[in-house]
């Protein structure tokens, strides 16, 4: 049979008349919907949403957006029929997942002059990665100096970055210290700030 012209099969205790996810599920400065199902609405339905926050809302799936971990707790829902005489309750526990921090590795982690390649990888397995490089693997490879950012989704489909700065060797101009001023004949010492790969 069919309930309100909604679904077959309508469960009748009133315990099932109204339905929402024990556990909502976002992440961190994200947007996340609350859903719920009503099987059998009534001619004037009110829904009534209260939660962290000083929140309130009158829709049956509110959204918030912009989530902070202030926002995680529990979320009331209550619906009423158009004269308050009937009404059912349920909550459902809003999990903030923080946003991932990958870690960039460099191999070989030292200093190359231009010309060789620097392989960089993510410190963590996750499901999708994307480089600025424009590779949508674990690893890329540079041959020029430049920052390099790795975006990342994780299980759970939070996303993070990080980024690392890259220098190679005869790519940039190094700072010479030393005596600026000579007397012609005597010897002038020069000396890098920075130390040279052999």
């Amino acid at each position: 049979a069919t309930t309100g012209g909604l679904l077959p099969n309508i469960p009748t205790t009133y315990y099932n008349l109204l339905r929402i996810p024990d556990t909502t599920f976002t992440c961190l400065y994200k947007e996340v919907q609350f859903t719920s199902i009503l099987y059998a609405p009534f001619k004037d339905t009110i829904y009534s949403w209260t939660g962290p926050n000083n929140f309130v809302s009158d829709l049956p799936n509110p959204i918030i957006s912009n989530v902070t971990k202030n926002d995680e707790g529990y979320y009331y829902l209550t619906v009423f029929n158009g004269d308050s005489s009937v009404s059912y309750q349920r909550k459902t526990f809003l999990k903030i997942n923080e946003s991932p921090t990958p870690i960039i590795l460099k191999r070989p982690d030292k200093k190359l002059c231009v010309g060789s390649e620097l392989i960089l990888s993510s410190d963590k397995d996750y499901p999708s990665y994307k480089w600025s490089t424009g590779d949508t693997t674990p690893v890329t490879r540079v041959y020029k100096s430049g920052t390099y950012i790795l975006s990342v989704i994780d299980t759970l489909g939070c996303e993070g970055a990080t980024s690392i700065d890259v220098l190679f060797y005869g790519d940039s101009e190094l700072p010479i210290t030393g005596d600026t001023v000579k007397c012609k004949g005597e010897a002038v010492t020069l000396t890098s700030a920075e130390e040279f790969p052999e």
